[in-house]
């Protein structure tokens, strides 16, 4: 079979004689593809049509997302052929072309890259730009089929009003549309805002008085606002409740790990049970504190609160436990209490003075009426005197002097009695703390985290998975079968993104990818109103419900959406978007009602809006180069970021064929090789890391 020959037609289509390895990946399309030529403009003039321009480049990847989406679909293939002369172009082999229809496009458009759509008349003039298109409209973006009718349309009625638009953009390049009013979403975002700022507490920090939680979700929605406004208010509400929750004594002070919530409204006096899926979404939002900030202290409290999960709450087979329980002996607390006896006979009278400086007691009955330090009660740290953003950026005092002090009473207190655990595995949980370990993971020193979540997926895939692939929600221990819910799938899915961010084992990408679509299968409202939280098959309730409101975790609906969401960057799959989209459209009736209900569900819908950054780094893994650029992603702070290494030939088949746009990128002479693209636009690959870094600095702001 010659290059370029269709192997189901045994033809190809005009591009099948042409060299450009990209114009040779579009020869079996069904669109009547001319490379740029006088034979294009000669037919585009006789039969008086205008011409679509494509063009792009071989390691593009939304040119291969726009192919596999549009151009090998015949029924759009014969619109388009039955409108248009439809011309390719490799902007490697005529970057003559490509820059000059790039400056039409940035003129008007302000934005640019690949692959580039261009409109124009038989004599070259545009008169529409965009990049990549999707096949149907959504989210405010044209799709390509609304787009060719409409032309149709505009250049049988209208001709002339287009060839004169066309000459008067040619002249009026540079002006830019009014924007339109804010969508739905950002109404509904807005809203979720300004509630929080309401229940805002200025003083201590949190919402509301008491008790107060932690709600991780509402933190990780003002840290997403901040970083797409750089409002500091929500910046600054984050920071204040992130220190006085460490400050307090809701955060064991002692052992680490947060407690379930405070019962006051200055987060001192807790109610002592500690839940696994608390300590996850805890880890996350520290993590991502210190990505936003640069402040290593939130850096060091996520691995304090990820070092507490591995050493209580881990089991012997690797998986996690999914609580310790608030009392001992029938009394709430008292394995947590100290009185300041206790205290100086563990760590001595010059430790004790160190103590003193930054500790105090706050009795169970202390909180309205305090006119001394108690003698026993909960530990929490001076707020005068400690903080988290230190003149080195640390904690203060420093993390070793704490770990000084700690340390001892760590040890006397472990031979208390015990809070009892709840040893049961949690397939949802366990996923929550597989991702967020995966994601602590990946700051210096901090490979143990990663190896830890490693074992638990292991555990999650070997012993709790059916037969036929089903998750199973519980485990005590052995084998177990029975119903499996959203949130497993969800959680586990989550899981598996991370650990593939985290290691570039396309084991992980692929296994996620494969219990996504079984979720979709079981989950998915056929009649389009989101997802369910029993699968189709199962459960013996008279109604199935829906989990779309965010609670003290966030709901099953919003991490599946932000998993979808993940996977469409990762992947370019375009149907997990049209899913994704499908799954925010379904369910804003009901967040319109309460959007502050919704915080983690609008966080999504916000950044499945958002320009999305694709970086591939082709290189070896060992590379210092390759490691140092890894390593700039990774503490950086962009939520719409999909990270994929291969190596220097190439991706390895398996991942090659769970994301196809990964089959042409390569490294550029044998040296590491960063392919980047934003908001569903390509730019050139990058050698090396400082010009990797000279470029992430653009895209990323690192």
């Amino acid at each position: 079979m010659k290059p370029g020959e269709n192997p189901v037609t045994g033809k190809g289509n005009r591009l099948a004689s042409e060299r450009s390895p990209y114009l040779l990946l579009h020869a079996f399309n069904p669109v009547d593809w001319y490379p740029w030529g006088e034979e294009a403009f000669g037919k585009a003039k006789r039969e008086e049509r205008p011409i679509f321009l494509s063009i792009g480049y071989s390691t593009c990847h939304w040119c291969h997302v726009m192919e596999r989406e549009s151009f090998e679909d015949e029924e759009l293939a014969a619109l388009l052929n039955g409108t248009f002369v439809c011309i390719k172009v490799d902007r490697e082999e005529r970057p003559d072309i490509d820059r000059l229809y790039m400056e039409a496009s940035l003129r008007l458009t302000g934005s640019g890259g690949w692959p580039l759509t261009i409109i124009m008349t038989p004599d070259r003039i545009p008169f529409f730009a965009a990049t990549y298109l999707p096949k149907e409209s959504r989210g405010g973006m044209i799709g390509l089929r609304d787009l060719a009718l409409a032309v149709k349309r505009l250049w049988a009625e209208r001709r002339g009003d287009l060839l004169a638009a066309g000459e008067e953009i040619i002249r009026t390049m540079g002006q830019e549309d009014a924007k339109g009013s804010a969508s739905y979403a950002d109404d509904l975002f807005r809203m979720a805002l300004e509630g929080l700022r309401r229940e805002y507490d200025p003083v201590f920090g949190g919402f509301g008085r008491s008790p107060k939680f932690p709600v991780p979700h509402h933190l990780l929605f003002l840290l997403y606002h901040h970083f797409r406004t750089h409002e500091k208010e929500s910046l600054a509400m984050v920071e204040k409740t992130l220190e006085r929750m460490w400050q307090g004594g809701i955060y064991d002070q002692i052992g680490s790990g947060f407690h379930r919530y405070a019962t006051d409204r200055e987060w001192l006096l807790p109610h002592f049970e500690k839940m696994l899926y608390d300590q996850a979404f805890l880890i996350e939002l520290y993590t991502a504190a210190r990505a936003v900030t640069g402040v290593e202290g939130y850096g060091e409290i996520a691995q304090q609160i990820a070092a507490y999960v591995l050493r209580e709450l881990a089991g012997e087979e690797g998986a996690f436990y999914s609580s310790e329980d608030a009392d001992t002996g029938g009394v709430e607390g008292r394995y947590y209490l100290w009185s300041r006896e206790e205290i100086l006979s563990v760590i001595g009278a010059e430790e004790f003075r160190t103590f003193a400086r930054y500790y105090r007691l706050t009795g169970l009955h202390d909180t309205d009426e305090r006119g001394g330090e108690a003698t026993t009660g909960v530990l929490s740290l001076d707020p005068s005197r400690s903080g988290i953003r230190s003149a080195e950026g640390r904690v203060n005092p420093s993390s070793a002097e704490l770990t000084r002090i700690r340390g001892p009473l760590l040890e006397a207190r472990q031979k208390r009695a015990r809070p009892a655990r709840d040893t049961k595995i949690l397939a949802d949980w366990n996923g929550y703390a597989i991702a967020s370990l995966a994601i602590a993971g990946r700051s210096p020193g901090c490979g143990a985290f990663i190896d830890s979540a490693v074992r638990a997926m292991r555990y999650l895939l070997d012993r709790q998975r059916t037969g036929d692939g089903d998750l199973v929600h519980v485990q005590y221990g052995v084998r177990h079968g029975g119903i499996s819910f959203a949130s497993d799938w969800a959680g586990v899915i989550w899981g598996l993104i991370e650990l593939y961010q985290s290691t570039f084992s396309s084991d992980y990408l692929v296994d996620a990818l494969g219990l996504n679509r079984r979720f979709i299968e079981r989950f998915l409202d056929k009649e389009g109103r989101g997802f369910f939280y029993t699968p189709s098959d199962e459960g013996d309730l008279p109604v199935r419900m829906r989990d779309l409101q965010d609670g003290a975790m966030p709901s099953s609906t919003s991490i599946a959406l932000w998993n979808i969401t993940r996977l469409f960057w990762l992947t370019g799959d375009v149907e997990l978007r049209n899913i994704a989209d499908a799954v925010v459209d379904a369910c804003m009736p009901e967040v319109s009602h309460s959007p502050g209900a919704y915080t983690a569900f609008l966080q999504t819908t916000m950044r499945l809006k958002s320009p999305s950054v694709q970086v591939v780094i082709a290189g070896t893994p060992e590379d210092l180069e390759v490691k140092e650029m890894i390593r700039l992603l990774w503490r950086s702070y962009h939520p719409a970021l999909a990270i994929h290494c291969i190596p220097p030939a190439g991706a390895p088949p398996a991942l090659a064929g769970a994301v196809p746009y990964l089959q042409s990128m390569r490294s550029v002479e044998g040296r590491p090789t960063a392919h980047i693209c934003t908001g569903f636009s390509c730019h050139r690959p990058v050698t090396g890391f400082e010009e990797f870094k000279e470029e992430m600095e653009k895209q990323l702001h690192v």
